[in-house]
């Protein structure tokens, strides 16, 4: 018998995984977050896939055994030779109907980190909609970025038009913050990141589009942390905004703190829900904010990954990379996409491309 609309609950969730597979035993990031965090997601967003066309068969055969099939974005070749970038994806279970909105209009120049499903639910006659985003923006401008973003904001205000009437949930990594504290504060609202937030804010706005983060967590809890000294969440960068339409449901998100899987990524993963409104479920504008004490992160509980070539056990993907570099000889190469900023940095000292990840994501 199939589910009433008022029994039906859908459970999604988004990360940005910064790259789905690893250089070693590629599979052990979606090993343990099936395993895990999405047991019982009905819907699995990712960001920043940076997924090699040899894994994908691998990821395909690996998400079906969870009792999932998925759809990919191509990812595109990074700075580094045999290393890719960018690219989104969504898993969502064997038996549910998601139909991938294809041929969008206004669409960037790198349209791999932007995808539009339609998933058909109980919930709303004519269909869920999902806007799966990796929106490019770093703390300093240039001109390669510059072009970049405003084309974004004009596939943005686009899309919001058209969907500003329907059962609508953006979510992903929006690289956007209000306030960065991490900066000097004559630097704090400077960032370019923070100037992202306003402009995706008044787009937002202007079509009746809820950032549930704003509405639902009290201030200051956050979903990225940091790797250096005693990390802790530090700044919103991950974003669930949903439309007018959606406002009459419950309709909840919450960061997942599993120290288990943290390593896995600088996101936290974020857990969200909707269901018709009861009682029990108020719908949004009766609901309390939610509070969070994220936990202090010990760097040596991280899971360590062996270097092929030698005993030495590396904390993070990103560190492995670089120690493999060591044994093949791989010289890192400026990227295409990240602008000159990017390029300059390259000639600073190992200590830094390591502390900044410059070479592993472009932003």
């Amino acid at each position: 018998m199939a589910k009433s609309r008022n029994n039906e609950v859908l459970k999604y969730d988004f990360w940005n995984a910064n790259g789905l597979t690893l250089p070693i035993n590629p599979m052990v990031k979606l090993l343990k977050m099936f395993e895990t965090t999405w047991k019982e997601s009905d819907l699995v967003f990712i960001q920043e896939t940076k997924l090699d066309p040899s894994k994908v068969k691998d990821v395909r055969d690996l998400a079906r055994s969870y009792g999932y099939n998925c759809i990919l974005n191509d990812s595109i070749p990074g700075s580094t030779p045999g290393w890719f970038s960018y690219g989104v994806c969504v898993f969502f279970k064997l038996g549910m109907h998601v139909e991938r909105i294809e041929n969008l209009q206004c669409t960037p120049s790198n349209p791999e980190r932007i995808m539009v499903v339609k998933v058909k639910s109980p919930l709303a006659d004519k269909g869920l909609y999902f806007v799966n985003l990796y929106f490019p923006c770093h703390h300093s401008s240039d001109a390669i970025r510059d072009d970049e973003r405003h084309r974004w904001f004009l596939t943005t205000e686009f899309l919001c038009s058209k969907l500003s009437d329907k059962f609508a949930v953006w979510i992903g990594d929006f690289n956007a913050m209000e306030f960065n504290r991490t900066l000097v504060p004559s630097m704090a609202k400077s960032d370019y990141r923070c100037i992202a937030f306003n402009q995706f804010k008044e787009i937002f706005s202007r079509h009746n589009f809820l950032n549930l983060n704003s509405i639902l967590w009290d201030n200051n809890v956050f979903t990225r942390f940091q790797w250096s000294g005693e990390r802790f969440a530090t700044s919103i960068l991950d974003y669930a905004v949903i439309s007018h339409k959606l406002h009459e449901f419950n309709h909840t998100i919450q960061p997942i703190y599993d120290e288990d899987v943290l390593f896995l990524s600088d996101h936290v993963n974020i857990k969200g829900s909707i269901r018709v409104t009861t009682e029990e479920f108020p719908r949004l504008d009766d609901m309390q904010k939610l509070i969070f004490d994220p936990p202090k992160l010990i760097k040596l509980k991280n899971t360590a990954t062996s270097c092929p070539y030698c005993p030495q056990c590396c904390i993070t993907p990103a560190e492995l990379v670089v120690h493999i570099r060591s044994h093949t000889g791989e010289k890192p190469t400026p990227s295409n996409f990240a602008g000159p900023f990017k390029t300059a940095l390259l000639h600073k000292s190992q200590t830094l491309m390591n502390d900044w990840h410059i070479i592993f994501s472009p932003d």
